[in-house]
């Protein structure tokens, strides 16, 4: 998984950090919101996250840290708002 302009791959590690599958940083990502997952083996919760990588905003899920998280670029929103 890797950058481009309309999506990012990665995968959450400790303290906000976004890496690749070899453990560098390729940006930051924040929780913004978490909700239950009934019968899942994997992890209990899915995650809503932001992640900044090369100064471009992605919006995505992931199951928590140590998981891959894919998210799209988010849309800017319309000057004067």
């Amino acid at each position: 998984m890797g950058a481009n302009p309309e999506e990012i791959g990665g995968y959450l590690a400790k303290g906000g950090v976004l890496t690749d599958w070899y453990g560098k940083k390729i940006g930051t990502y924040r929780i913004t919101a978490s909700w239950k997952l009934p019968n899942m083996y994997i992890s209990d919760r899915m995650f809503q996250v932001e992640a900044i990588v090369n100064g471009v905003t992605y919006t995505g899920r992931s199951a928590g840290v140590g998981m891959s998280y894919r998210g799209k670029r988010k849309k800017t929103p319309p000057r004067g708002r």
